[in-house]
């Protein structure tokens, strides 16, 4: 299941590239309540969040098309979501897990996405795995993405979970 790939993928982080992601609040309200959380690093990067939903989904919401910057310094701490793309909690009711990446270098999920919300261009992603490749959670950081041929594969990875309730 994604949220056991996502704490194996936690365990294998780079040395001394620590990622620290919290939520706001560990329950929320569905259709009253926003998600919001934080996101800090040892070092400088750039944070994908993935979120696994109850109903078995996964997508890709940050960086989004309202928000395309995803560079984080070193030490600083990045609140989510941003201001022009508030979340408030939705249906399905039940555990929501995120996955917090900060990655050296760029990344993309593009060409596994199937789908792409055209409100804020979150990419629907194949909660099994795209077809064709190995069986691995290392899908989950997904491609390089630095513009030359020897990107940066350090890393560093928290996960977080809050309950959606009606």
């Amino acid at each position: 299941d994604l949220p056991s790939q996502f704490r194996s993928l936690v365990a294998r982080h780079s040395e001394g590239f620590d990622v620290n992601a919290q939520a706001e609040k560990t329950r929320l309200r569905i259709d009253r309540d926003d998600l919001r959380f934080s996101v800090s690093a040892s070092r400088e990067g750039y944070v994908y969040v993935l979120l696994a939903g109850p109903d078995g989904s996964l997508v890709q919401l940050y960086p989004n098309d309202k928000a395309k910057n995803n560079h984080i310094g070193a030490g600083e701490t990045l609140r989510l979501p941003g201001a022009s793309w508030p979340l408030k909690a939705s249906d399905p009711p039940g555990p929501e897990h995120f996955f917090v990446l900060v990655a050296a270098e760029p990344r993309s999920f593009a060409l596994w996405s199937s789908e792409k919300d055209p409100s804020y261009g979150f990419l629907t992603l194949p909660a099994q795995g795209p077809a064709g490749v190995p069986a691995s959670p290392s899908w989950l950081l997904g491609q390089p993405d630095c513009g030359h041929a020897n990107c940066a594969a350090d890393y560093g990875a928290a996960v977080f979970s809050v309950e959606a309730v009606k």
